[in-house]
This record gives structure tokens, sequence and C-alpha cells, in this order.
């Protein structure tokens, strides 16, 4: 195990929830002051054309960092079986069905299981207008973007769902505390169950013969 990059992914784990977090606050009293000095409601025109494109930089950083998590693992058991070459400075070039399985399986993920994750994000946690989702958005994509950008894999899903607290917060609407405090739990326990699961995955891969291949099925 590379501790400094385990280290790394643990910061950015708890650190970009709260820089999603504080941004979003931010934009919201930025948004609150551009609607002041031109008269604007929470649901003007220009801030509903805005939050299309912001989410689209949310759609698009969903991929540039969750995807390539996936990409990561196939492309490291490519290399550990053989099916792959590093090469000489140590990048490994991963092929395009690799591309193409990650943001499908991705996709349909979204499209399949995702409409109780968009429920609790759109309407539970807080209630949304055009100029709140704009600063959640915004508070999303800094998150996911910088950490991108970086090289860090975070959860995007974690970034997004800050950012709109932070925007509920700071637009006067409020968060239902139910909903983020089971949010939080369900954050800190994954993270080591995960890794319990993946460790007894392995060991039921060492069992003698085709016991590994039953028991891992």
């Amino acid at each position: 195990i590379s501790w400094p990059s385990v280290q790394k992914t643990l910061i950015a784990i708890v650190a970009s929830p709260l820089v999603a977090f504080g941004i979003a606050f931010l934009a919201m009293f930025l948004i609150a002051g551009i609607r002041k000095v031109f008269g604007l409601a929470d649901n003007a025109k220009p801030f509903k054309w805005l939050q299309l494109v912001s989410a689209a930089g949310v759609s698009f950083g969903h991929g540039a960092n969750d995807a390539q998590k996936t990409m990561g693992v196939i492309a490291a058991l490519l290399v550990s079986t053989g099916h792959l070459a590093m090469g000489a400075d140590g990048n490994v070039a991963v092929p395009t069905w690799v591309e193409f399985s990650a943001y499908g399986a991705i996709a349909l993920g979204t499209v399949w299981g995702g409409w109780k994750i968009i429920e609790t994000m759109g309407l539970r946690i807080t209630s949304l207008r055009a100029s709140s989702g704009l600063a959640a958005n915004i508070g999303a994509v800094t998150a996911i973007f910088g950490a991108t950008g970086m090289g860090i894999p975070i959860s995007t899903t974690h970034a997004a769902a800050s950012s709109v607290t932070g925007s509920g917060v700071a637009s006067g609407q409020g968060v239902n505390l139910r909903v983020v405090i089971e949010m939080v739990a369900a954050w800190v326990i994954t993270i080591p169950s995960t890794v319990i699961i993946g460790w007894l995955m392995y060991q039921l891969t060492q069992l003698p013969g085709v016991a590994a291949w039953i028991a891992v099925g």
C-alpha cells in the first residue's frame, strides 16, 4: 500500500465536503447580493440557465473523477494479470473499451438506481430554488474539479450533497437535520465496511481449488 496516496485520499474525502459546503455557502451570499442589486427573483431566468450550465459541469466532473476510479481499478487488474503492459514511465494506457465500460456503467447505474439519491439531493436535504441550486452546483464543481485537477479520488456525491446543504443553510431555507445526520453516518460506515469486505473477498480467493471460485461467485 502506498501510504502517502492513502493519506492524501483520506484527507480529500474529509476536506472535499467541507470545501463544497463553504463555497456553496459563500456563493449563495454572492448570488443574494446580485439578486438585490438587479431585483431578481429566486427563480429568475438567468439563474435557471446558469443552473443548467453548472449542472452540466457537475455531470462532467462526476465522470472525470468517479469513472476514473473504476478505470484505475480495472487497469490495475489488467496489469496484474499480464493483459496490459505498464509503460517505461510507469503510466498505463487505459484501453478504450475500459473507458466506455466505466462511463457506460456509471450512466446505467444512475438511470437504474439513482432516483432515490436524486430525490434525497433535490428534495429531502433542503428546498432548492434556481438561485440556491446554482450556488450548490458552484460548490460541487469547485470541490470536484479541484480534486480531479490534483489527481485525487473523492466522492462526488459527498461533495454535491455538502454543497446542497451549504446553499440551503445560506439561503435561509434550512436543512433537514435528520437526513443530513443519516447521510454523514452512511459516509462514516461505508468506508471501513468496504475495506473489510475487500479484505474478506481477497481471503476467499485464497481458498484451494474450485472453492475460491464458488465462494467469490
